[in-house]
């Protein structure tokens, strides 16, 4: 475990993330949800996930909304209404490399902004990073809700095949 110390007569003593409220982490909520996918992208094996369940923990996202893109398999977060919410993990990426292939993963149509998530086994908030949609929000399916349920059951084995033999490099 890091330990923190601050200089009492420092104007600029340091602190831990979470004192200072920067991000713990990454709200993902598509399909990094997948335990499997989530293990590929940081180990380079989805049969690694026994491995990164630690570092993931069941978050909320408050008033934003999850939509699918059209014509792809992932959704997108956008602003919602007071009354929204998104059902997502805050992974806690253990390394700069990991950090890496998860913004090389995203891409550029999502731009990482950081928000308050909502831990549900610790009843906390904390900040954390999301990727956002920074597209066209004519790409989006802004009526529809997009659906991990579905996702994994129909569409992960083909996403973990396209994969196979691939490695992100961070």
């Amino acid at each position: 475990m890091a330990s923190y110390t601050t200089n009492m007569t420092s104007t600029n003593p340091t602190y831990p993330p979470f004192l200072r409220n920067e991000p713990q982490g990454i709200f993902v909520y598509g399909t990094l949800m997948a335990e499997s996918l989530l293990s590929w992208l940081l180990t380079g094996s989805s049969e690694n996930y026994p491995a990164i369940l630690s570092l993931r923990q069941p978050a909320i996202l408050k008033t934003y909304r999850r939509v699918p893109v059209k014509h792809g398999d992932y959704p997108a977060v956008i602003k919602g209404s007071t009354s929204d919410q998104v059902d997502g993990f805050l992974v806690i990426p253990a390394s700069a490399s990991q950090w890496k292939k998860m913004d090389d993963f995203e891409g550029e149509i999502y731009r990482r902004e950081c928000v308050q998530v909502y831990l549900t086994q610790s009843n906390t908030t904390v900040a954390a990073n999301v990727y956002l949609w920074a597209d066209e929000m004519e790409k989006l399916e802004e009526n529809k809700d997009w659906s991990f349920s579905y996702f994994e059951k129909n569409r992960l084995q083909d996403w973990l095949d396209l994969f196979d033999g691939m490695e992100m490099v961070g």
